[in-house]
């Protein structure tokens, strides 16, 4: 048998290693990073708009997890596995709304929805 290193963990179901739980980790801290650096390339009205924006799709999409993240050309807005109930309701389509009427694009995918803001 092998020696544990400090960041592998058992995985009990399969009895091999597993670095799952320390890619997840140092994959969630690069974008913290990336966060931080890019963030500072926006001004105060953006973030803010963002941040209402991030708002709205929160209370829309409440029962999934929603994220702000900060990109080199744009801020996007990411619902993670969005369920089909969510998107009859009425207040997607306000969500849907807004972003078209300030020209948000929309990528909507099965595992996803991202609204990016330029």
């Amino acid at each position: 048998m092998t020696a544990l290193a400090l960041n592998d963990e058992v995985d009990v179901v399969k009895g091999k290693w597993s670095n799952s739980a320390t890619s997840k980790f140092y994959a969630r801290k690069d974008c913290e990073d990336h966060n931080l650096e890019y963030r500072q390339l926006y001004t105060d009205q953006q973030i803010s708009n963002a941040l209402a924006f991030h708002e709205k799709v929160a209370s829309a999409f409440f029962r999934r997890r929603v994220f702000l993240n900060y990109r080199q050309k744009f801020i996007t807005v990411k619902v993670e596995k969005p369920m089909s109930i969510d998107k009859f309701s009425k207040e997607y389509f306000d969500v849907l709304d807004y972003a078209i009427e300030h020209n948000y694009k929309i990528k909507q995918g099965y595992n996803s929805i991202i609204f990016e803001i330029k």
